[in-house]
């Protein structure tokens, strides 16, 4: 018979608070997520980098393979036929990875274009001397003549 043990999950103590509780507790200088990476003791650059070797070793492994400099073999003993598809994914995800360092390198900028509007300012004609003012329809009726 096996023994089953209450276990109680519990949270580790962030500092500044709970993450999933708004508190007004920051450290100076630093913003929430910033606050519980730091206590997490991760760091999303290095984690990046530390991918995109792993997928280079994995490519150049690939690499070799399709060349016939090795051979792996599968559990039954016959030798494994060369994938392209899956070096193919494995070079996509390469990729993907070094896209994401390239903004840390050269900042991020905004995906989408916007576009803003100038409102361009009327062309206004001054027909009256300075002083005199010229007024249209002073009635308030409605004309056939400006229409």
């Amino acid at each position: 018979m096996s023994e089953t043990k209450n276990l109680q999950v519990t949270q580790p103590h962030i500092p500044g608070g709970d993450p999933l509780v708004s508190t007004k507790k920051v450290l100076k200088n630093l913003s929430k997520s910033q606050e519980i990476l730091e206590y997490l003791e991760f760091d999303p650059i290095v984690e990046l980098v530390s991918k995109y070797k792993e997928l280079e070793a994995l490519c150049n492994w690939h690499e070799r393979w399709r060349i016939g400099e090795i051979q792996p073999i599968s559990a039954n003993g016959r030798a494994r036929n060369y994938s392209p598809t899956a070096h193919a994914e494995i070079y996509d995800r390469l990729l993907k990875v070094s896209e994401q360092l390239l903004r840390y390198k050269y900042g991020r900028i905004p995906e989408t274009l916007e576009i803003q509007h100038k409102e361009i300012p009327p062309f206004v004609v001054n027909l009256s001397r300075e002083g005199d003012t010229y007024s249209l329809n002073e009635k308030g009726e409605a004309s056939d003549d400006y229409i």
